[in-house]
């Protein structure tokens, strides 16, 4: 019976910081957690993972990495999860090397990463324009045996800024083709950016004609980038 009651506890807490963690409201999930051990509860991986879930929200990154060093002294093993929170905190702030060193952390804490993991990391490359990371990034995510989704595609395609070879772009769509995961119309939009910041009109029109062959509509975002193809390249 008092094992049960000290379940439902902690249950009631998990919960409690998880309601925190929807409205990112990450100091009162912290002062829930450390509210616990006063009443003889150990807080768990749920409990630790609702709290960053919340720093996540509230773009508190450093409070996210806190986490991950407060539950090794509380001797709680992080699971994929908890990792997967915390560099997506450390993403939406564009700290991709953070976000590397995360990723990397996760074998070590006997944690094999995700799809979701690798491309919560991406995202911070495409935070940042670090296509080369991302590119080395999707390279590890296929070493590892794990399946890219569109998010992992769209991340890749968003991270190419000036500079990057356009012929990536073409690379990227093939690769989603082979795989059978359909574009969207993000994925499109970053593709034409793409294609008008590396000046390649004909790679923009063969876009929208496969843009179209999907049944997506363009939107101002994918009309503002073909012209802008146009105009430095073919209309130059």
């Amino acid at each position: 019976m008092s094992a049960r009651r000290i379940s439902a506890s902690v249950v009631t807490y998990n919960a409690c910081i998880s309601a925190c963690g929807c409205a990112a409201h990450w100091q009162v999930a912290f002062k829930l957690l450390a509210d616990m051990p006063a009443v003889l509860l150990t807080p768990s991986v749920v409990s630790f993972s609702a709290a960053a879930c919340a720093c996540d929200r509230a773009l508190e990154w450093q409070r996210a990495i806190s986490l991950l060093a407060s539950m090794k002294v509380a001797r709680v093993r992080p699971n994929v999860i908890m990792f997967n929170t915390v560099i997506s905190a450390t993403a939406q702030r564009g700290f991709w090397q953070l976000a590397l060193e995360l990723l990397a952390d996760m074998p070590v804490a006997v944690v094999l990463p995700s799809v979701v993991s690798y491309s919560a990391a991406l995202r911070a490359c495409e935070e940042t324009g670090d296509w080369e990371a991302a590119f080395g990034l999707l390279s590890d995510l296929q070493a590892a045996q794990l399946s890219a989704n569109i998010v992992t595609y769209n991340a890749c395609l968003g991270s190419l800024g000036t500079g990057a070879p356009w012929l990536l772009v073409l690379s990227i769509f093939a690769k989603m083709a082979a795989q059978r995961v359909a574009p969207d119309l993000r994925a499109f939009n970053a593709g034409l950016w793409a294609c008008a910041r590396a000046v390649t009109w004909p790679t923009s029109q063969h876009l929208l004609g496969a843009l179209r062959e999907e049944e997506l509509q363009p939107d101002s975002f994918s009309l503002s980038a073909a012209l802008a193809a146009y105009e430095t390249g073919a209309g130059a």
